[in-house]
């Protein structure tokens, strides 16, 4: 700036007049300077501040976001109950992000429907609502597979109004919804949703993208054990009938009085029950150790050729297709044994040995 200097006289001032104001003129510089410099220091001590404040503020959100995940991780790896899953990682997220209204969909293969699984705060039935894929706005994102995050409902064309008699229904206000992918596939949609208008942010996008992520493969294991649970009950279920079929089978063949033997389709002996092992002086631990054929051959001689076994093995139906039957008798010491040889033939024709 400038200092002026003004009087009456023509000749103001002499040589220390002049150095005087000169001197003060450098002090008010100075001074002046050292000012604008504070006022600076202090604008900028104000915006760092504010800068420290907000960076802050997002470092806090970036650790209750990464503590949040962490949860869920440790959720989803904790337990294969998919309803376990989706209600705590639900519960999770709302207190976090700080809304009282939201829901876990999940798609119904039968019904190709949106079907709530997991409703927060129990605020209604869950499988109360239901939505086909491509319809409103969960039925949106579970299509295209992309989130939405709706600034207020009331003015989206992929919200669908609720029904007039529901009062209790939302109407107004934001709402998010995230798709469900594990493996490439749609599992169903988090939606979220709060009653203030253009509630929800960039980073609450990206929570919820990287948490449903997590959620997704949760869910994913958990069905997956699910079924396979289901098929190894079954397995066992049938096992067990077969066990007991079995059972009945052995009780059956050793309470006959006629003697039996039993071979597979190569001739080698299954089987045999207490009756053949009386009939024919061999213990069964003996016969079952025997090829059906060479038994047959040791038991008739020159006259195997009436029950040949390796010809009913190769050819088990006659010319009306159906089973052969083979027999004949032979003399065992003073006894005479009357021997039938029948093909084993299951439901579904193929051969599985003799009797």
């Amino acid at each position: 700036g400038v200092i002026v200097c003004q009087g009456g006289d023509s000749i103001l001032g002499d040589r220390s007049e002049h150095q005087y104001v000169r001197s003060v003129a450098g002090q008010a510089a100075i001074a002046l300077e050292n000012t604008r410099l504070y006022a600076e220091v202090r604008a900028f001590n104000a915006v760092l501040e504010e800068r420290i404040d907000d960076r802050t503020r997002e470092l806090q959100v970036e650790r209750d976001t990464l503590e949040t995940l962490n949860s869920i991780a440790i959720e989803v790896s904790s337990t294969l109950d998919e309803d376990v899953i989706m209600e705590n990682t639900l519960n999770t997220l709302a207190q976090l992000i700080g809304v009282e209204h939201g829901s876990i969909m999940l798609i119904d293969r039968e019904t190709d429907h949106l079907v709530d699984r997991a409703v927060l705060g129990g605020s209604r039935d869950v499988g109360y609502t239901r939505f086909p894929i491509g319809q409103g706005v969960v039925g949106w994102a579970a299509q295209q597979r992309k989130p939405l995050n709706i600034g207020d409902v009331a003015n989206d064309p992929h919200w669908v109004p609720p029904p007039l008699e529901d009062a209790s229904a939302k109407r107004r206000g934001s709402m998010i919804a995230v798709p469900l992918v594990a493996h490439h596939e749609v599992q169903g949609v988090l939606v979220l949703s709060h009653e203030q208008t253009n509630y929800f942010r960039d980073e609450h996008l990206r929570l919820l993208s990287a948490a449903a992520n997590q959620i997704a493969i949760g869910i994913h294991n958990a069905q997956i054990y699910r079924e396979v649970e289901q098929q190894l009950m079954h397995r066992y279920e049938m096992q067990q009938r077969q066990e007991a079929a079995v059972s009945q089978s052995t009780a059956i063949l050793q309470s006959l009085s006629d003697g039996v033997l039993v071979c597979d389709q190569f001739g080698s002996v299954l089987t045999a029950n207490l009756a053949v092992e009386r009939i024919l002086d061999r213990s069964i631990e003996e016969l079952v150790i025997w090829n059906l054929g060479e038994l047959l051959k040791r038991l008739l001689g020159r006259r195997a050729d009436e029950l040949a076994l390796d010809d009913l093995l190769a050819n088990p139906w006659d010319e009306r297709n159906q089973p052969r039957t083979l027999s004949s008798t032979f003399q065992h010491g003073t006894r005479t044994i009357s021997i039938t040889l029948d093909p084993v033939i299951s439901s579904k024709d193929s051969l599985m040995g003799a009797v």
